[in-house]
This record gives structure tokens, sequence and C-alpha cells, in this order.
């Protein structure tokens, strides 16, 4: 942002007391040294010691806003002449000091989105953006001449004798007039426009109050255009400066504010289409007048049709009813800033300072903007002398320098906004004189919808600006909106400018404009559009190289951006070779040429050459330029250069040899600048004039073409094609073969097989005698005669070769017959497609470069299917590449219209039909039935591309196809039938998220048993990645128990203490609303209890002891072995646990924690529900026996015995079974021991050996021994 000055003013600065006012002094006559002829008025302002005189031939009040006051100013127009006087007192005269008067045009902008502070509000300063866009000045020294200097001499030096500075007062008004005065006369002519839409812009001033941010702030929107003569004064003294404003009015028209009153009625209409992101069923277009072209105080009328595609009535009515039309008025200002040049616009070029008679132009900041009227080859200034120099206009001058890292600002705002829902009429033919109604075809052919208004403009509105770094553009942005699809289009009131064009390698036309957008157009007249990025849109591009396989754009910052392909790919920075200016001339080598295979970019910059390429910028170090053409030959390994003298120099691309130097000076007969320099095939160089060509050899050696008009030439990979107003000549080296068969006196093998063939249809014997001369070189004669075959372009001459190498390869035993066969096939095909009818002139070599599936491409894309059949089929080539754009056209052609010819408006049965049968029928097996339909289906017919996707075999190209159509339920049923299970995969996660998961799950749902291991497989899905989809899938299907579950097997998982209970809450809720599932309820329930009562728990332990999550058992046995037994009981009460587990519970955890005396008080308590035996097998279990032997006294009598064995007591269980005199008891015993095999001896021995001493032994001895 500039730093702000003082506005102009017609008030004295209130610093100098007693200083008269400042006035504005219209006066009807002037004095004889200041009158000039057309000048009928003088304004005046005035300042202490400086008085500026401006002459205008009209004065005009111009109206302010806000609390400014009005004021009255000069006003000029286009090509008027900016004149008048500044008048300095004697004591400035006196002084040694130099006056600058200038001529300034500024743009302010107060913008509320850059200055929109929390603290900003209606009336508050704010920041100004400032913008220097026109500048012009001329330099006076005080006490010399009065003859004007240029601003850019040097200031003069200082005078020899310092002259005491004195106190003067102020000049009363009668000193101010007094003859002593110093009278500075100027001139400044308004600059007149270069080209229509670039006008110097009119002063005007245009300011609006809105509301932004979040909040609502109310800000000030101002824009203002000034003019202003400045008058500066400067001693040597830097304290000894006076600055004078005077402010003019710059208007183009002779009344401005006269022409916003008129009402301009448009020529024409222009109809542009919206377009949308993808195929939608219905087209829109939006209508506006023609020229874009409008008055402030009128309004912009518009008309938004549609129609349904094919037309449906339904589908009308629906969008009739519920579009959305918006319709907008978008004001884009833009301003770049770079610093003042270091020449006025008024003067030279040079440095001598002398005054130039050019009259002052705008200084051009931005570079694109400038570029506009620059000629292709970026000329720039030079350092050659003028006799040398290119002859240019005054519009084509060297451009200022760029400075690195330009910025400035940008901003983009909806100034109207018009917006209806529906489209509430439908269009309506108008009725002929003759006629009673409009016919049905022209009733037919009406679109579906109308929808028209009108955008009210008003005089708070900038006009439209392109003029040195500010721009300020307006545009119509329509969009229609319907459901998910919705069709936009923003019109620009100035259409761009298209930067380059060129041809891809299957001839499609590029075209790229000056925003960066480029576009794709087919021979039909189709296209596809991609953009460059937001950045080169801002900047601008100023030039580009487009080549067969991708483009090369130069920005408006001096950097180069590489599109590989033509699909749309995002642009590649290449490496940035730091330049300040553009380059003299610059060409690209594609990339399938250089040895990196990176695109390699040359640029002439002053005396060398920079290569750069991806990864660096190389400075080949040359001194010879700089060079006004640089053209790289086919095969990318030489390079032709031409200097500013008039040199033509070939060199090698990598700049280490120099191949050929031609000075272009010395031809004769060349007019005018050289327009191109081409290349020739790989040998020879081609140049042109206006009118003339001239073919420059590898040994400096000229062949000259005169023409009648200007011609444009195109170099080929074998020659180099000539276009004119009428003519199209195509000029190549002869062919080496063609050389050796046909020269005049050759005595090669070939011309001797051939002169044998000719003798021999004149039946001569000499045939024979010319096969022997060359019998061991006439394998070579007869591929040589093949080879001049292909070269030529007759098919007279292609037949006498053939028949020659046909006759010499007769008389070869072992010869290879492939090539002939090849020669013969490729000529034939060569020969069909350069027919006038066809129009394709290919060589040979370019057709064996291209490949014959190309050239089938290029038969197909002019709709010569018939013959690109037969050319496929001839070449045994597969059909199916023709085949497929045939259905495409197919489908095209046969659209319904408003007009019924032999193809067209037929149903889709009937299309669908004639595909599939001739797919059949020719043997189209390579052909996609998926492809055909999404053709069909890009041109909105749906039901022609489902018909034709039932045809399709392979269900991986079925399914994707059928989503993009949103035939959602198809493409799931597919999918299912298919039994992949990763295809169904696919379909389900695309389905969830581009659907409404309430949608999704009914899509399913709805489906029944087709569908259904869709279904189980998002579930499996569901509970692995995403529960909550699933939870939502069971809850949309009702299935509350699944619900619950999935509450249950989520709370297992948690930690987290109260997500935990309000899970199993959620699960006891799910599971009391069926019926059948109380059970399961009231389950839930205790759960919730349970865990609400352990979260008491650890609270009462401080924390200490974990309760939370554990089982009703758990929590018991966690309080008992914590000495907890109260609550242990109340949990065993609270939840009604059984006496018996109860016990069991206790028993273990009493027995874990080795509290004996605990278990034995709770074994006395009360009558065990248990018994005692399990207290007995519990605790020998754990290893404690003499405990347990103290409960088989409590135990049943009858099996004491055993518990006193288990126990390991044998001293009781000997006591115990005499005290009972149980006989049977033993027997018993006895019995088991012998079924385990162990005999009554084994048994004592065995029980004497387990027993713990001797003593014990000898007692079991005695015992056995009393009971038998």
């Amino acid at each position: 942002m500039l730093p702000g000055y003082r506005k102009p003013r017609l008030s004295v600065d209130v610093n100098e007391a007693g200083a008269p006012p400042s006035s504005y002094v219209p006066t009807g006559r002037m004095d004889g040294a200041h009158q000039k002829q057309g000048h009928l008025s003088i304004s005046v302002f005035r300042s202490h010691q400086m008085e500026i005189h401006v002459h205008s031939s009209s004065v005009k009040t111009m109206n302010r806003h806000g609390f400014e006051k009005s004021r009255t100013m000069p006003v000029y127009g286009d090509h008027d002449t900016v004149e008048g006087v500044v008048l300095l007192d004697s004591n400035l005269c006196s002084l040694p000091g130099r006056l600058t008067v200038s001529l300034e045009g500024v743009f302010i902008y107060i913008s509320p989105s850059a200055n929109a502070h929390e603290g900003t509000t209606f009336g508050s300063p704010t920041e100004e953006y400032r913008h220097q866009f026109f500048s012009s000045s001329l330099s006076f020294a005080s006490g010399e001449s009065v003859a004007p200097r240029s601003a850019t001499s040097i200031r003069e030096a200082f005078a020899n004798t310092v002259r005491p500075r004195r106190m003067d007062r102020r000049p009363s008004l009668p000193e101010l007039s007094s003859t002593t005065r110093g009278q500075f006369p100027f001139s400044f002519e308004i600059p007149p426009p270069t080209r229509q839409g670039e006008e110097i812009p009119p002063s005007c001033s245009a300011m609006a109050v809105g509301e932004v941010g979040s909040r609502g702030r109310t800000c000030v929107e101002r824009a203002e255009i000034e003019y202003r003569v400045i008058a500066t004064w400067e001693g040597n003294d830097p304290s000894e400066r006076r600055r004078m404003e005077a402010p003019i009015a710059v208007q183009p028209e002779t009344d401005f504010q006269s022409l916003d009153g008129l009402s301009l009625e448009p020529e024409s209409w222009l109809e542009i289409p919206l377009r949308s992101d993808r195929p939608i069923p219905f087209k829109c277009a939006v209508t506006l007048p023609d020229p874009f072209t409008f008055s402030r105080a009128t309004s912009l009328p518009f008309f938004v049709v549609f129609t349904t595609k094919p037309r449906s009535a339904l589908l009308a009515r629906e969008i009739a009813a519920d579009a959305t039309v918006t319709v907008s008025l978008i004001r884009q200002v833009q301003v770049f800033w770079s610093p003042p040049p270091s020449h006025s616009p008024t003067s030279s070029y040079s440095s001598s300072g002398e005054e130039s008679d050019a009259p002052p132009t705008a200084r051009r900041r931005l570079l694109n903007k400038v570029v506009k009227s620059a000629p292709p080859a970026f000329n720039s200034s030079s350092p050659y002398p003028e006799s040398k120099r290119p002859r240019l206009a005054v519009k084509d001058k060297p451009l200022p320098p760029i400075p690195p890292g330009a910025r400035g600002i940008s901003d983009t705002r909806t100034l109207r906004t018009d917006v209806s829902i529906g489209f509430p009429k439908r269009p309506r033919n108008r009725v002929q004189p003759h006629q009673r109604h409009p016919s049905l075809d022209a009733h037919s052919s009406l679109p579906d919808g109308l929808y028209k208004g009108k955008l009210q403009l008003g005089k708070n509105m900038l006009p439209g600006i392109e003029w040195g770094g500010l721009s300020v553009k307006y545009f119509v942005e329509v969009s229609v909106l319907f459901g998910q699809d919705e069709v936009r289009a923003r019109v620009p009131w100035d259409q761009g400018k298209i930067i380059s064009f060129g041809w891809t390698i299957d001839e499609r036309l590029a075209v790229l404009n000056e925003e960066g957008v480029y576009r794709l157009y087919d021979l039909q007249g189709d296209y596809q559009q991609y953009s460059l990025g937001n950045e080169a849109a801002e900047m601008g591009i100023i030039a580009a190289r487009i080549h067969e396989s991708g483009l090369v754009a130069f920005t408006s910052s001096l950097t180069l951006l590489e599109v590989k392909g033509w699909e749309g790919g995002k642009p590649l920075a290449l490496s940035n070779p730091g330049l300040s200016q553009p380059p003299h001339s610059w060409a690209v080598i594609p990339p399938d040429l250089t040895i990196s295979r990176h695109v390699e970019v040359l640029l002439s910059v002053d005396a060398t050459v920079y290569s750069v390429d991806t990864l660096e910028s190389a400075d080949q170090r040359l001194s010879r330029g700089p060079f006004t053409h640089l053209s790289p030959s086919p095969n990318g390994k030489s390079l032709a250069l031409l200097t500013f003298s008039g040199t033509l120099w070939v060199v090698s691309t990598d700049f280490q040899r120099s191949l050929a130097e031609f000075d272009t000076t010395t031809v004769p007969g060349t007019v005018g600048d050289i327009r191109q320099v081409e290349w020739c095939g790989n040998d020879a160089v081609l140049v042109t004039w206006d009118t003339m060509v001239l073919l420059v050899g590898p040994f400096g050696d000229t062949l000259q073409y005169f023409y009648s008009g200007p011609v444009f030439a195109i170099t080929e990979s074998d020659g180099v094609r000539v276009i004119g107003a009428e003519t199209c000549d195509f000029i190549q080296k002869v062919p080496a073969s063609s050389v050796s068969v046909f020269r005049p006196g050759s005595t090669s093998p070939s011309a001797i097989l051939y002169d044998a063939w000719e003798q021999f249809s004149k039946r001569s014997p000499k045939a024979d005698e010319s096969i022997r001369a060359i019998r061991p070189e006439l394998a070579a004669a007869v591929d040589e005669c093949i080879d001049a075959a292909g070269r030529e372009w007759e098919p007279y001459w292609q037949k006498r070769l053939l028949n020659a190498a046909k006759f010499g390869k007769a008389y070869l035993d072992l010869y290879d017959a492939t090539d002939f066969v090849n020669m013969g096939r490729a000529l034939k095909v060569l020969n069909a497609v350069r027919y006038y009818e066809i129009g394709i002139p290919i060589t040979y070599a370019e057709y064996t470069q291209l490949s014959p599936s190309q050239l089938i491409a290029r038969l197909t894309s002019r709709n010569l299917h018939l013959l690109a059949l037969r050319v496929s089929s001839f070449l045994n080539l597969p059909p199916s590449a023709v085949l497929r754009h045939w259905a495409g056209a197919k489908i095209m052609r046969s659209r319904p219209t408003a007009s019924s010819n032999n193809d067209t408006g037929l149903d889709d049965d009937t299309v669908c039909k004639s595909i599939v049968e001739k797919f059949e029928k020719i043997g189209g097996t390579g052909v996609s039935y998926a492809e055909i339909a999404k053709k069909a289906w890009e041109v909105g017919r749906t039901e022609l591309a489902t018909k034709l996707l039932d045809h399709e075999p392979r269900s991986s190209d079925q399914v994707p196809l059928l989503l993009s159509m949103k035939e959602d339920r198809l493409a799931l049923e597919k999918a299912v039938e298919s039994g992949d299970t990763d295809l169904v995969y696919h379909v389900l996660l695309h389905l969830q998220k581009r659907l409404a998961l309430g949608n999704f799950f009914r899509l399913i749902e709805e489906g029944g048993p087709v569908l259904a291991p869709a279904s189980r497989l998002l579930q499996v899905y569901a509970r692995e990645q995403n529960r909550e989809m699933l939870r939502d899938f069971y809850y949309s299907d009702d299935r509350r128990v699944e619900i619950a579950v999935l509450s249950l097997n989520e709370a297992a998982t948690m930690s987290d203490p109260t997500a935990k209970v309000t899970a199993v809450k959620a699960a006891q809720k799910f599971f009391s609303e069926d019926k059948e599932r109380s059970f399961e309820a009231k389950m839930m329930d205790e759960s919730a209890r349970l865990l609400a009562f352990q979260q008491q728990l650890e609270k009462e332990a401080d924390g200490k002891i974990s309760f939370f999550g554990l089982s009703v058992n758990e929590t018991i046995r966690t309080c008992v072995i914590n000495g907890m037994a109260k609550r242990a009981e109340k949990v065993k009460s609270d939840f009604k646990v059984p006496d018996k587990r109860f016990w069991y519970v206790k028993l273990h955890a009493l027995t874990e924690i080795h509290d004996f005396e605990g278990l034995d008080t709770f074994a006395r308590s009360k009558r065990s529900p248990i018994g005692y035996q399990p207290f007995v097998r519990h605790l020998v279990e754990k290893g404690h026996n003499k405990e347990a032997a103290a409960y088989v006294v409590r135990c049943d009598a009858n099996k004491r015995i055993d518990l006193y064995v288990l126990c390991e007591d044998w001293r009781a269980a000997g006591k115990e079974c005499k005290d009972r005199g149980d006989k049977a008891k033993l027997e018993y015993v006895i019995t088991i021991f012998i079924l385990l095999d162990i005999n009554a001896y084994h048994f004592d021995r065995e029980l004497r050996r387990t027993c713990p001493n001797s003593l014990l032994a000898r007692e079991l001895e005695q015992l056995a021994t009393s009971m038998k």
C-alpha cells in the first residue's frame, strides 16, 4: 500500500497565518499572457508564494459523499491537453532550486473486508489503499531559463555561493499579481486508449454502507479516482520546500453525468450455457444483452431458461416448481503495486535528459496488461543501435521491469443478488400474422421454463477499468440449484483474451486465455475445460507454448507453469529463472525429445540463453544475443536462433557445437521484419517474411518462394507446411531413396533395377543383363525401391516403383516379402485418407511415426466410421476403437430434437438394439458396454445407459457406473449377484458416504431377500469398524434386542464407571420395550443397581479396593476378604443371594485369607445349609488337613471314615471304624482296594509305608488283626 498523500485542497494551509484563501475563478475572458485558443475558463488555486492556473474548456461541480463538500474543478476528455501555468513569487524565483510540475491519477479504495477491525464503525478513520496508476511530470530550474526539462535529468548542483536566508513576509494579493513572479507553463496530454476496453479511468467517487463480519458491523466501502496537478518547489536547503495540488476531472465522454441517464438498448442477445460438474438430466442457459456495456443508471436484463434432456414433462414440472435460481452481480477490484519507473513517461528512453515529443502514457505496472499490446516475440529494449533495432510502434515500446514479489490487493464482492424459487413462466412462440397458432415443432423446441429479471445498477458503482495495474471488472454469476444438482456459470462483461492455441496429438484444439483457463475442443465442437489454478488466474498469463503432450505458460510474475498431458492435471512450477523482465523470445522442447524426459524451456535473456526445466535454470553462457526467435528442430537435437542483427545461427541443443550461420540481411527482395523461423524437417531452416519464404540449407544454400499474401509456416517431422490465403504447400527434402532411383545419370542398384523393370515392360532383353549386373546388390535395390514408393504422393509412381521391386524380388530365392506387403497396405491406406473428400495429407514418415491406430482415431474423430472400420479390417486391427466411437456418436445423434431426421429421435430400445446388433455382427468383444453406457449417461439418457449395462458381463464394470448414475439399488443388486464381497463392500461404503443415513438404511431394508447378504455384510463391517452406525441401523429397523445386546457388549469394554452404568441402563430400557425380554430387562436393572452399589463400596474404601464391574459373588468375596462382613451380608440380602451360595463364597474367602478362627466362628454361627463336608473337602484341597479334620466330627457318621482318610488322620479313621464296629464298611473298603488291583497285603504294606511313624503303623497292624 502506498503511503497516503494530502488530498487536493482549495484552501491555504492553516499554519500560514494571514494567507488569503484559495479561490476558484471562472472567467469569460483571459489576459493576453495566458489566453489559449479553445479555453473558456481558468481555475486558479493559490497558496503561500505559489499559484496554479489551470486552463480548461469547461468546469463542473463534482458531488462528494459523506461529510465532504462538493467542489468545482476543470474537466477534460479524451485527447485533451491539460495546460496551465505555475506562478512563483520573486522570493522563490531568486533562490536556487527546482520546480516539478506533474499530473497524477490516483485510485483510492477503502474496503470493509480489508479494514474489518472490531472497533471500526461508520465514521471512524480507516486506512486507505492508494494506487498511482498514471503519472507525467516536467521539471524547471528556478532563477534560470523556464524551458522545461525532463524529470529524469540529474538535479543541478548547489549554487557556488550560499545566499543568506531571508525572513520573507507573506505577500499580498497585488504583489502576487505583479509581473515579478516567475511563470512556468506546463502541458500534459490525456493518453488515448491503446485498444477497446482499456480507456483511461474517468474521475468518479463511489461510496456504499454495508455490514460485514459476524457481528454485523457497519462499515463504509469507498472508491475514488482522482486526478490532480501537483507543483513542488524544492530548494537546496531541505527545509525549503513548497507543495500545492490542483484537482481536475477527467471524463472521456462529453457529458459523463448525462450518459448515465440514457437508455442504451442492446443490439443483440447472447445465450451462454450453464455447466455442471457432472451429467444432469436438464440443461440451463442464461441470455444477456450483447455487448455487455451498460450505463450506471440503467438495469441489466437477463433471461434464465432450462430444458430437460430427454424431454420429460414430470421432471420439468418439478424443476419449474422447486429449483432455486440465483443471479448475482459481482465486482472484482484488483490493484497490483510496483515502484514507479525510473523515467517519466513523457521523456525519451535515453539518458540524455532531452525532452521527448511523445505524448505522456500511463505507467503500466502489471505485466499481463502491458503485454496485450506487445508483439508475440516479447520485444524488449535492445543494446544495439537504433538503426539495427526493429521498428516498433509507440505502443510497443520496451516494457518497464516488473519487480520480484510484486504485491497488491484483490477484493471481490457481490453487489446485487436476485433469487427466485422456480421458473414462473414457460416461453411462448410468437404467432406469425398468417398463423392462428404456432406449429407443433416450434412449440416443442421451446425451453421448459423461463425466468426473467433485472439487476438494478446505480451511480455509486465504479466504471469498468483496465489500466496500469488497476482492474475493475464486473461479472454476472448465475446458478440453478435443484436437489443435489447445480449448474453454474460466471459471465464476465469483458471476455478473457486468448493467449495461445495449438493442437494435441489426438487432434484436439487447446485454447488458453489470459486467466489461466484452457479448453480442449474436439472436431465436433464439444470441449473440456480446465484451469491452471487460482494463482495463475490472479497473476494472469502473458504467453504460452502448446505442444502435442502438454503446455508451458508464462505468468505475469515471470514464472513458468507446466501442464503434463491433457487430463486436467495439476500444473507443475518449473525452476524459477529469476527474470526481471520478459525474455526477448522463448521456445519449448517437448519431454519426449529431451534426454532427461522432462520438458525444457529456452529463454533468450540479454545476450545469453537460459535453459529451464523442473530441476534447475542454467545459463548457457552465450554472448551473441539477444535473440528474436528460438526454434528447436523436430527431433530436438538442433536449435535455430535469430539475432537482432539478422544472423541465423544453428547450434546443437546442448550448445556445444555450432552447426551453421547465415546472414538474412543479405537476402534480396525482403520486405519488413522476419515473421517466423521454422524447421523444414531436421535438415533445413525456413525463414518467412510477409510475402517471401527462404529455405536455408545446412551449407548455406538457399531457395526462395514468393507468395501473393502473408503466409504461416508449420514445422512437421519430415518437412514444413506453408499455409497462405489460397495455398497450402508442403516443402520437404527429397528422400534419399527417391534421389537414388530418379537422379539423372544415377548408377545406383535401385536406379538400375527400375531401368531393368522398364526394359522388361518393353520386352527388351536388356532387362536380364541389368539384373545380372546388380545381382549382389539386388536385395538392397528392392528395399530402396519399396522405400521410394512410400515417399511418393502420386499413385502412378507408387505403382511403378512397387512393380520394379516386385520384378527384382522375383530373382531372389530367400527374400522376405513382409516389407513389400506392408508397404502396399500402407500406401492403400494413405491414398484413401489423402483423398480430397477425406482431407488428411499425411506423409509416409508421419504415418510410421503416428502409428495406424492414431490414424484410425483421426478418422473416427471426423465421424468417418465406415472408412475407419475398413482400414482396421484391412490392417488386421481390432475394430473396438471404431465401434466405441461409433456408438458414442450414435447416441449423440439419436437424441430427441424438435426436427426428426433419419437418425434422430430414436427411442432407447431402438438405439440399444442397434448398438448390440452391430457389436455382435462385427465382433466388438473388446468393447465394454459400460463405456458406451457412460457416454449415454453423460448426455442425459439414463434409461439407455441402464439397458446397455444389462449387456455388460463384468460386474466390476457395471457397478461403478451405476453408482455414478445414482442407480443405487440396481448397483447393490448387481454387486450382490456377483458374489464378490469386496464389490459389495465398495457399494455399501460409497452409498454410506453419499446418502443420508436414513436413506441408506431404508435402501437396504426395502431390498428384501435380494439384499439380505448386503445387510449381513454391513452388520459385520459395522460391528468391527463403526458401532454407532450399527446402532443406527438396528434402530431404523426397530430391532430393540440387538441394540440392547450391542449396548451390553460396549459396556463390557468400558472402563469409565458412569458410561458403563449408562450403557447398562440403556440396555435395560431396550429390553423392557420387548415383552418377551422381561427377564433380561430385570437382569439389567439389577446389574445397574449392583454397579451403583459397587461405586458406593469403593467410595467407602477411599478407592483403595476395587469393586466396580465385579459379579455379585465376587463382590461378596471381596467384602469378606477385606473385613467388610456387614457389606457382604447387605449384598446377600439386596440381591437375594441364596444361603448355600453365600456360605460357599464365604467359605472360600475365609480359607483364602487363612482366617480359620473366623471360619470356625462362621461355621458355629448357625446350622450350615451346605453341611460340613464341603468345609472338609475345600480345606483339604487347599492343603489344610489338620483344620479340615476338625470339621469331620460334624459330618454324618457314615461319611466320617472316608473323610478322616481324606484328611490323612489314620488314627481317627481306625478309631471311628472300631467305635462303630462296622465290619461291612471295612469289607467295603477292602473291596474297593481289590477293584483297584490292590490286595489286603499290599494295602497293609502301603498303609504302613504311608504312616507318619512306626508307632502309628503298629497301631494300624493291631487294628487290622483285631478286625479279622
